[in-house]
């Protein structure tokens, strides 16, 4: 029996058709090179089989040509696939001799450089130094930025710190940035010079990569930015001032006292924030203070930062807070730094309404909703999340105040193609009518997404656009899965280039999980610590 078996599994494998190496790459190569719309899933679990095949060579190349892909996620798949490259240090120099002097993709050498950033490997540093002499801005702003990982010898300044006049303004900030990592005194002395530059935003990077870097050596420069008249430059300013080693806490706090009244809601929120990080009980009566001057977002910041460092929950009674300060002032300890949201019950209810259970503090808000198919076809408490969605939606703007203004982005790369992504060109005041002709928008692009595709989640390209908006203070997202398209798809890279674009906006960002606990649950609950939001799983 056992001889008739071995018979019949040889003539088993003999039937059977045998694959090789090169079928397979040959397979994946023709997959990758459809960009048919049907084909992306596609193409995405293509590149991750030829991720697996390195270090093969024919895999490794067709990875390096997808480094130049003209859809995002591709690249970005490609980049993460090459991470590889790690265990592989003979191949990795091989990579940086072929990508780094191809002339012909700069997208391919800046995705190229991008990647050397998450690798760290010294072999990629002199590539990366003569990239900087490139025209293409894209390849010399990735090629600095990984360079402000890896290159920290004192020997890279010069060639670094040139760029810190160059005509481009991405160039110059990333440069700004790279120096920081340079352990040489005439870095500072470089970017202490530069605090006339024009653009405020490379300024505001200035100053953050001084607090950051030389605290004390520079003071003088960092108190004086606390009066700029950009509102970025003095919230980076604000942020550094709690790390200058030699300026007292009364000192501190006298400028902190002073920027808590800012014109500019954003400078407020940073100075509440850095009176938390400093961890003085004399800050506490600053905050009961302004805790009566504050309307809206701000009065949750302050909330939090009061109950941070007290441990108490007091909510937004002032005359509850003043009274305790007062009884209580000669003895009270600061308790150690949390993250935990105050208990508001039982207080002054401040929040408007609410949105999924998550409360609305702020004047300026904007939705971002997910219309991916999902949320027709996946059902909650036996009703479609979409249905869900729209009725929250509704219940929330019915009681938002006319002193209020909001706006709705529509998560779809099919409603953007429509153009039916935002409800308005700008924030709407929150009158009945614009109420009203909002849910209509709502409703009208989901009508008209029924006999279409629905399109990909591209959430942070939604998120992007809703932080482009000057006066927005509050975001809600909500989605019900992982982020499907966009600049980005990968949890990481999302929270580092919000967080980064973010630090000067001080914009919170609430995030809604609605139905079944999926793969963006530690995503949206990092947006949401990141921001000083809220996270809530329905």
């Amino acid at each position: 029996m056992k001889y008739y078996l071995i018979i019949g599994l040889c003539l088993l494998m003999m039937a059977s058709p045998v694959y090789s190496d090169k079928d397979d790459i040959n397979q994946l190569k023709k997959t990758v090179k459809d960009t048919s719309y049907g084909n992306y899933w596609e193409r995405l679990s293509a590149i991750e089989k030829l991720g697996k095949m390195v270090p093969n060579k024919e895999a490794l190349e067709t990875l390096i040509e997808l480094l130049g892909d003209k859809e995002p996620p591709i690249c970005e798949s490609a980049v993460e696939q090459l991470k590889s490259l790690k265990e592989y240090p003979d191949l990795f120099k091989w990579f940086c001799e072929k990508v780094f002097n191809n002339p012909a993709s700069p997208l391919v050498r800046a995705n190229a450089a991008w990647l050397c950033r998450h690798l760290a490997n010294d072999t990629a540093t002199p590539y990366l130094i003569k990239a900087l002499g490139e025209r293409e801005t894209i390849v010399v702003v990735k090629s600095l930025e990984a360079l402000g990982v890896m290159a920290s010898a004192p020997a890279y300044f010069e060639t670094i710190g040139k760029k810190l006049s160059d005509g481009a303004i991405e160039i110059r900030e990333a440069a700004a940035l790279a120096c920081g990592g340079i352990k040489d005194t005439r870095v500072y002395d470089a970017l202490a010079k530069r605090l006339n530059e024009p653009d405020p935003e490379v300024r505001a990077v200035i100053v953050e990569t001084l607090g950051k870097n030389a605290p004390k050596k520079c003071e003088a420069e960092i108190i004086k930015s606390l009066k700029d008249y950009d509102s970025r430059v003095r919230i980076a300013a604000v942020e550094a001032l709690v790390s200058l080693p030699e300026l007292s806490k009364s000192d501190i706090l006298k400028w902190l006292g002073g920027l808590i009244n800012d014109r500019d809601w954003q400078v407020r929120a940073a100075a509440i924030g850095a009176l938390r990080r400093l961890r003085n009980k004399d800050t506490i009566q600053p905050l009961i203070q302004q805790l009566v001057k504050e309307k809206g977002r701000l009065r949750y910041d302050i909330v939090c930062a009061l109950k941070n460092l007290t441990g108490k929950s007091l909510g937004y009674d002032t005359k509850a807070w003043q009274s305790w300060f007062e009884a209580n002032k000669d003895k009270i300890e600061i308790t150690k730094d949390r993250t935990d949201e105050p208990d508001l019950k039982g207080s002054e209810t401040v929040a408007v309404t609410r949105f999924f259970d998550v409360p609305v503090f702020g004047k300026n808000i904007i939705f971002i909703i997910d219309f991916s198919g999902s949320m027709k076809t996946e059902e909650a408490d036996n009703k479609k999340k979409i249905d869900i969605a729209r009725q929250e939606l509704a219940n929330a703007l019915a009681k938002f105040t006319p002193d209020m203004c909001f706006n709705i982005i529509l998560m779809s790369t099919e409603a953007a193609k429509i153009k039916k992504r935002i409800a308005s060109k700008n924030l709407l005041a929150a009158s009945e009518t614009n109420k009203k002709t909002a849910l209509d928008f709502v409703a009208s692009a989901w009508d008209k997404l029924e006999d279409i595709r629905r399109g990909r989640g591209d959430m942070y390209d939604a998120l992007l656009e809703a932080l482009a908006e000057p006066a927005v203070d509050t975001i809600f997202i909500l989605s019900d899965g992982k982020p499907t398209y966009g600049q980005y798809l990968i949890p990481a890279n999302i929270i580092e280039h919000i967080s980064r674009i973010n630090r000067f906006r001080k914009v919170q960002i609430n995030t809604i999980l609605t139905g079944k606990k999926g793969t963006a649950q530690k995503l949206m609950e990092d947006l949401a610590r990141t921001s000083g939001g809220i996270f809530m799983a329905k």
